[in-house]
């Protein structure tokens, strides 16, 4: 129900390593699953930098006001809210499918709120 990138903060030998892991784990391409991948070593940028966040929304023709970011780095998740994005932060024990029911956002989940 929405279209997904994947933001990672990541060199070429861990790329190869996670990406070789998921495949033998689950029998997919991990890559497939997301519209575009941006990696923080092609980039030339890493989180929290902003210019990342500015990169991929430009990129992928995206508004930060209706892109949810979602990150377990506190200091990344508030780096994208200073850009615009709503954003989650995963806790210690969360899970992303969590936030979802159906395939489609929870109502109930608690995006980041840097006033609360």
């Amino acid at each position: 129900n929405y279209r997904l990138f994947l933001l990672s903060n990541t060199n070429s030998i861990h790329y190869r390593t996670y990406t070789e892991k998921f495949r033998e784990v689950h029998g997919e391409e991990m890559p497939s699953l997301f519209e575009k991948l941006f990696l923080s070593y092609e980039m030339g940028y890493s989180k929290p930098d902003p210019a990342i966040f500015r990169k991929a929304l430009m990129t992928a023709n995206l508004k930060a006001e209706e892109t949810l970011f979602i990150d377990d780095m506190a200091e990344n998740v508030e780096a994208a809210v200073k850009e615009g994005l709503k954003a989650c932060h995963l806790g210690n024990g969360s899970d992303v499918t969590g936030l979802f029911i159906n395939g489609k956002l929870r109502p109930e989940a608690e995006l980041f709120n840097p006033r609360a």
